[in-house]
């Protein structure tokens, strides 16, 4: 289990942000849940070096993601349908074919009595055309407790955004999606980078998704929630407005893709669903020329919790297929049992993927979160998440400044507010940047910066996002199949 970072150098830890600049300011540069309360996800209030076991992940009572070995055995499966536990007992259970399986193929949400939810898994797994069986695992928002201590964004300064928008400030022709609550699409210095569909209703099964969908409820009403507002203000609230505050990018275009409920959780399955609705409408911008559709670059992810799911899995290397980069928070485990994300992966940002950045939260003084986990391994990147200002909506309690419309701002904490200064337009060719822990140091004394060129590993000096962007151009990228992005250059 990692401490928080003593005093790491300037060198070091402050190239992690960045570098976490850069993986955002490329995507666009060239390509023409919380409560009022503000309540962290739920997790054990173990201190550290607690003995406590870790906790078992929730799941929906009665659902089952379950994946056939090919859709004609899926197919085969009635809508009511038996499957026989370890001591011959029938199970009776309903197959539902969902939108996931249009990507997944085989993928199905099987419903049998909450009582029977494991045991459904276990007969499942055992039988002969059944890739994988598993819980539908509930998700939390990934956000903290909010303590603030300062009155500005910091966090630019701290990734040298200042020098990067001399060279550009994003682009309207960028969509990036927010799977996670529901965006104020009203707010106001949001407002004019809110995605609109060009034709709603092209995805099977959804309608009217105007400005994106709540796969809560099944609507294209999104209702204003703050986690996700805030995310969304970080990434790209309206720039040189004279209003509130500036989003990494002042000009994109945000969709939002509702799979939390107003208490901050959602499950895989619609979690999936987000994925799924995202992969189509990029597809279906590629086919039809960007007359439909969506040119979703990269999908913020500032949630977390549940265990393993291989059915998520193959819908983030499905996303990978389309070019969608999948940014995740890395989870608010910081001093408890389970803050090593090596040792005690949290998902999604665990997921090992080509298209998955994992995002840790550092503070004012460039020291990782009390509050972060953190992976030598599974961390790829630090960015600013300790009370980070920014947009919320008009409902919210005690908003830490109103403006003259009514709109609010707040500061929030998190791996949540560390995961979206990297979302907002990861490429035009994404960097391969990668921040590590030195394997020669204890865990937690200092990071090591370092990154991919030509396959080989090397020291980069921190510099500005200006020369970073010139050298960027000789980093690699995406594997050939995804060689259909802008070259920086």
């Amino acid at each position: 289990m990692t401490n928080r970072l003593s005093t790491p150098s300037n060198n070091g830890l402050r190239f992690t942000l960045f570098a976490t600049l850069l993986l955002g300011l490329f995507l666009i540069a060239g390509l023409t849940l919380a409560p009022a309360s503000r309540a962290t996800r739920k997790s054990s209030s173990t201190p550290a070096g607690g003995t406590q076991k870790r906790r078992r992940p929730e799941f929906v009572p009665g659902d089952v993601l379950v994946r056939y070995k090919s859709e004609a055995a899926a197919k085969r499966q009635q809508s009511a349908v038996n499957t026989v536990d370890s001591s011959g007992r029938a199970i009776p259970m309903q197959v539902e074919r969902f939108s996931a399986s249009d990507v997944v193929n085989g993928l199905r949400l099987a419903h049998v009595a909450p009582e029977d939810t494991l045991n459904a898994i276990a007969a499942l797994k055992a039988q002969p055309d059944v890739i994988y069986a598993e819980p539908n695992y509930i998700l939390h928002a990934d956000l903290t407790p909010n303590d603030p201590q300062f009155g500005s964004q910091y966090g630019w300064l701290k990734i040298s955004a200042p020098q990067a928008w001399d060279i550009t400030t994003g682009s309207s022709n960028v969509v990036v999606g927010l799977i996670d609550q529901g965006i104020d699409i009203n707010h106001s210095d949001l407002q004019p980078n809110i995605y609109t569909n060009p034709a709603p209703g092209s995805i099977s099964g959804i309608t009217g998704d105007l400005h994106g969908y709540s796969f809560v409820d099944n609507s294209g009403t999104i209702p204003p929630e703050d986690h996700a507002t805030h995310v969304a203000g970080t990434i790209g609230a309206v720039g040189n407005n004279n209003r509130g505050v500036t989003g990494l990018n002042w000009s994109v275009k945000l969709m939002s893709l509702r799979f939390l409920d107003g208490n901050g959780n959602g499950s895989d399955s619609n979690a999936i669903r987000a994925c799924t609705y995202a992969k189509q409408m990029k597809d279906l911008w590629v086919s039809s020329g960007g007359t439909q559709g969506a040119n979703i670059r990269a999908l913020n992810n500032s949630y977390g919790g549940g265990g393993f799911s291989q059915a998520f899995l193959d819908a983030i290397n499905a996303l990978n297929q389309s070019g969608i980069l999948f940014v995740a928070s890395a989870g608010n485990e910081g001093g408890l049992p389970d803050q090593d994300s090596d040792v005690f992966p949290h998902y999604p940002s665990g997921y090992k993927a080509p298209n998955v950045v994992a995002l840790v939260a550092t503070d004012s003084s460039d020291a990782l979160a009390s509050f972060s986990s953190f992976g030598a391994q599974s961390a790829t990147l630090g960015a600013p998440g300790v009370n980070i200002l920014s947009t919320t909506t008009k409902t919210i309690v005690g908003p830490d400044f109103t403006d003259g419309d009514g709109n609010t701002y707040s500061f929030f904490s998190g791996t949540s507010m560390a995961s979206p200064h990297a979302s907002p337009d990861i490429q035009r060719r994404p960097c391969s940047f990668a921040v590590r822990q030195d394997a020669n140091r204890p865990p937690g004394e200092r990071f090591q910066e370092s990154a991919s060129a030509d396959g080989k590993q090397r020291r980069i000096r921190r510099d500005t996002a200006r020369k970073g962007i010139q050298l960027s151009d000789n980093l690699a990228g995406w594997p050939e199949h995804q060689s259909g992005l802008d070259r920086i250059g």
